[in-house]
C-alpha cells in the first residue's frame, strides 16, 4: 500500500516541476524507507518481547545511521560521484564482513564457551 502511494506522489511531483520535482520524489522515497524500516523493526521487537540479540541490534542501527549519513551527503550535492559509489560498496562489503565475522565468532567462540560454563 505504501509503495503505490509513494509512486503516485513521485509521478505527481515530477509532472508538477520537470526540473526540480525529483527532489521531492527522493525525499518521499527516503522517508518511506525510514518509516517502513522503523515500523518493521518495532514490530519485530514488540513480538519478540524485547530485543533478543542486543549486539546485532546495535550493529544494525549504527549501520543504518552511517548509511543514512552517506545518502544525505549524496543527495545534498545533487549528483552521485565515483567516491560516493565506493562509499556505498564499501559500507555494504564492510557490513557483510561484520555480520559474517560476528556469526562465526558466535558459533565457534561464544557458543562453545557458554556450553562449557553450563
Amino acid at each position: 500500500m505504501l509503495g503505490s502511494v509513494v509512486i503516485l506522489l513521485e509521478y505527481y511531483w515530477h509532472r508538477r516541476d520537470l526540473h526540480r520535482g525529483y527532489l521531492m520524489a527522493l525525499g518521499e522515497l527516503t522517508g518511506a524507507a525510514m518509516v517502513a524500516s522503523t515500523l518493521i523493526v518495532g514490530a519485530v521487537v514488540h513480538i519478540a518481547g524485547g530485543v533478543v540479540c542486543k549486539g546485532a541490534m546495535v550493529r544494525d542501527v549504527v549501520m543504518f545511521i552511517l548509511t543514512m549519513a552517506v545518502v544525505y551527503k549524496t543527495f545534498e550535492d545533487g549528483s552521485i560521484t565515483v567516491v560516493e559509489i565506493r562509499w556505498f560498496v564499501g559500507l555494504y562489503v564492510g557490513y557483510v564482513v561484520l555480520v559474517l565475522g560476528s556469526d562465526l565468532y558466535h558459533k565457534y567462540v561464544y557458543a562453545p564457551r557458554k556450553r562449557r560454563m553450563l
